[in-house]
């Protein structure tokens, strides 16, 4: 069992080191920067720049808090490998995803499987909206929502509890210059990788 497993493991490192960055392309354009204003119980903003049509992708989330405090939030996906900033101990975690890394297929359509996987997760779609001058399919599953647009969720209504927490897209850019920065883990931050 050790042996079989050293082996699978052996070809598993060496398929995640040569998949091709085009095998995790999600997206219809190369690049892209797409800014939302948070309201509800998180009130802030958020930044997601997309490159490499996908490959890189990285989520800057600012959430306003009592006494003018802010909290920042960071998630990096660079292929099938994720990064979790945490600015508070100056510290990241990488971790590698399997499924990411088995879903890469330069064959596939990531946005018919963004809406498989939403159907499977009990989502319907209720009708069409513009967001941004983007024609979006409004997905709803309870009473949360989702507003999409070529595989990005421009708007969306989160309800649990008696809370309730809205992203929307006030600035969509797409085949534009992406700082290669966003994809960094800060200076001076620790990395553990797990």
């Amino acid at each position: 069992g050790l042996e079989r497993y050293q082996d699978w493991a052996a070809g598993y490192e060496e398929g995640v080191a040569s998949k091709d960055p085009a095998d995790y392309k999600k997206y219809p354009f190369e690049s892209g920067i797409v800014k939302y204003k948070l309201e509800g119980s998180e009130e802030g903003e958020k930044i997601v720049y997309m490159d490499m049509g996908g490959y890189k992708i990285a989520e800057y989330k600012i959430i306003k808090k009592r006494r003018n405090k802010e909290e920042k939030e960071t998630v990096m996906l660079i292929g099938a490998d994720m990064i979790t900033i945490d600015y508070k101990n100056k510290s990241a975690v990488k971790m590698h995803n399997p499924m990411a890394y088995l879903l890469a297929d330069p064959d596939r359509d990531w946005q018919k499987t963004g809406e498989k996987m939403l159907i499977k997760m009990g989502y319907k779609v209720v009708g069409n909206e513009t967001i941004q001058g983007k024609n979006c399919a409004v997905w709803q599953h309870g009473k949360q929502k989702l507003w999409l647009w070529k595989g990005i969720t421009l708007k969306s209504v989160e309800k649990v509890g008696g809370k309730k927490t809205i992203e929307t897209a006030v600035d969509v850019q797409t085949n534009v210059e992406v700082p290669a920065s966003a994809f960094e883990v800060p200076e001076g931050f620790e990395l553990e990788v797990v």
